[in-house]
């Protein structure tokens, strides 16, 4: 017993080390998105109102994306306490990472009934490179995958304590405040537990009914679910936005133009164009070069030496003499549907909840292979060999990870804006105007968030192209306001004072260089590694 807690509260240890070092410095700024949850978190803390002015929504809609709840009310309290920075904005999703490795321990030992392969397969979650990414930025789909495996623990612990359905219900109403990912994964999940325990169900109708409690929680959050705002978010990821179904319709459709037969408009129909495009996506998804070789982009979503671990897990799994691991095998199905029916593939975001799962494998499939080998001195050896492969791969993660990725990839995580917005607040006392670039994206929100602009006052008069003395321009994409593209800009144009020198621009290398005869330089704005990423300039 002391033995197993022992190991279990070093792999929690390693779970938080990897999670929570160099935090607020890694990745080196926050997203866009994380600016957005951390704002409206901030918003609703002080006002009780999104930046909309929305009285505690369920649906917020940020950049017209209309994010769920569940991770920008989880950030008030680290907000409210650490204020509008990287730690009070990603230490929920840092611990919801280190709490989904403690409880996934409690789910493998409940399902295995076996402490070794729950300290095991915990250990390979702990050092999940894709757990690990997803849980050190906030990503509501990390919310999202922590009560979907508390839920599951208690599930599955419902067939020795039948009460324990309850909590699974809540929790796993809970989860679908998070992500959307889960609306896609629970109906598969429940659906092979109800296959499974159905006589179970009947037999203790009363509490089978009260786990509807779940269906209580997840009322006031179905009207937002069928609102203009909830389709539009799924209709902005769709599959039928992805490059390969457009493509593929028109072909088909020009198949068809040409040769108008009834074999044609069955085969080349757009309803085949998109079944395929949905296959496609889905083997994206579980292909190995995803899964083992850049699923993560820096590398892949699990280690390359697991990938034996992992086939092999596959097996064991189904070996498992519990009905309840048909309720994985459908979570492990399911889970990349949510990338097989959107676009932009694949995706490890969409398919986090498949994570836990994922090490699950690689920890039957090592357990499964050790106990194949007799004798100490193998075993020993065995394990020896291991040891080393991993600290060489883990050390690799570890240095692609915090070191050459962040500084590699920087502008591509936001570097810059933070320095950028310290650079304005600065100075901003000479100017009367501020006209900041959106070449990046939509700069409004890192202005509110790093300046903890007050929500009211932004409430009544803001909006993303204006408040203050701050005017915001547009990027390619937008499809409004004002863009500093390659075309000619009529600066002086926009200069609304007496003279040019009140009006500070803050522009992209690209956009100062193009029009550097019409501007003074005054400064250049680095990010914490990305060069060059601003240039602050007033009119000549």
């Amino acid at each position: 017993m002391f033995r197993n807690n022992f190991f279990l509260i070093l792999i929690i240890l390693i779970a938080g080390i990897l999670r929570l070092y160099d935090l607020s410095g890694t990745p080196p700024s926050l997203s866009h998105d994380e600016a957005a949850i951390g704002y409206n978190a901030y918003s609703i803390l002080k006002t009780g109102r999104d930046e909309y002015g929305l009285t505690f929504p369920l649906l917020f809609r940020s950049f017209d994306d209309y994010k769920l709840p569940g991770m920008i009310y989880a950030s008030i309290p680290t907000v409210a306490v650490f204020g509008l920075n990287e730690i009070g904005v990603r230490l929920p999703s840092a611990l919801f990472g280190i709490l989904t490795v403690f409880v996934f321990y409690f789910l493998v030992k409940e399902l295995t009934k076996d402490k070794t392969k729950s300290l095991v397969v915990s250990f390979f979650f702990a050092i999940s490179i894709w757990h690990i990414n997803f849980s050190r930025q906030a990503f509501e789909s990390n919310g999202a995958a922590f009560f979907l495996v508390l839920g599951s623990y208690f599930l599955i612990a419902s067939s020795r304590k039948i009460i324990y359905l309850v909590f699974a219900g809540i929790f796993y109403a809970i989860s679908l405040y998070f992500y959307y990912s889960t609306r896609i994964i629970l109906p598969f999940m429940l659906l092979a537990f109800i296959v499974m325990y159905w006589r179970g169900l009947l037999k203790h109708l009363k509490i089978t009914l009260l786990s509807f409690l779940g269906v209580i929680v997840l009322l006031p959050l179905l009207p937002v679910i069928f609102s203009s705002g909830g389709f539009l978010r799924i209709n902005i990821v769709s599959v039928i936005n992805d490059d390969n179904y457009i493509r593929r319709e028109f072909k088909f459709a020009r198949v068809i133009a040409e040769n108008n037969t009834l074999f044609n408009k069955i085969i080349y129909n757009r309803r085949v164009a998109l079944a395929i495009t949905v296959m496609e996506n889905y083997l994206k998804n579980i292909s190995f070069n995803n899964i083992f070789l850049n699923g993560t982009t820096s590398a892949g979503l699990l280690y390359i030496f697991e990938a034996p671990f992992f086939f092999l897990g596959i097996y064991y799994l189904f070996r498992l003499k519990t009905p309840m691991k048909w309720v994985i095998i459908a979570w492990f199905a399911s889970a990349p549907l949510a990338g097989a029916i959107t676009f932009n593939q694949p995706n490890a975001l969409r398919t986090l909840p498949n994570a836990p799962i994922f090490s699950l494998l690689s920890g039957l499939g090592f357990v499964g292979i050790f106990n194949l080998l007799k004798g100490t001195r193998i075993r020993f050896i065995s394990l020896s060999v291991f040891a080393v492969v991993f600290i060489f791969f883990f050390l690799r993660f570890l240095n692609s990870y915090f070191i050459e990725f962040p500084q590699n990839n920087a502008i591509n995580f936001g570097d810059g804006y933070k320095q950028m917005v310290e650079y304005v607040t600065k100075n901003e006392h000479k100017y009367k105007e501020i006209y900041i670039s959106g070449y990046y994206w939509r700069p409004y929100i890192f202005t509110l968030f790093w300046k903890t602009y007050d929500p009211l006052l932004y409430q009544r008069k803001g909006s993303i192209e204006h408040f203050g003395k701050y005017y915001f321009t547009g990027a390619q994409w937008d499809t409004g306001g004002i863009y500093f593209g390659p075309h000619d800009i009529d600066f002086y144009s926009l200069v609304k004072t007496e003279s040019r020198q009140e009006t500070l621009f803050i522009l992209t290398k690209g956009e100062f260089e193009r029009n550097k005869r019409k501007f003074k330089k005054l400064a250049v704005i680095d990010g914490r590694y990305a060069k060059d990423v601003y240039v602050a300039a007033v009119l000549k």
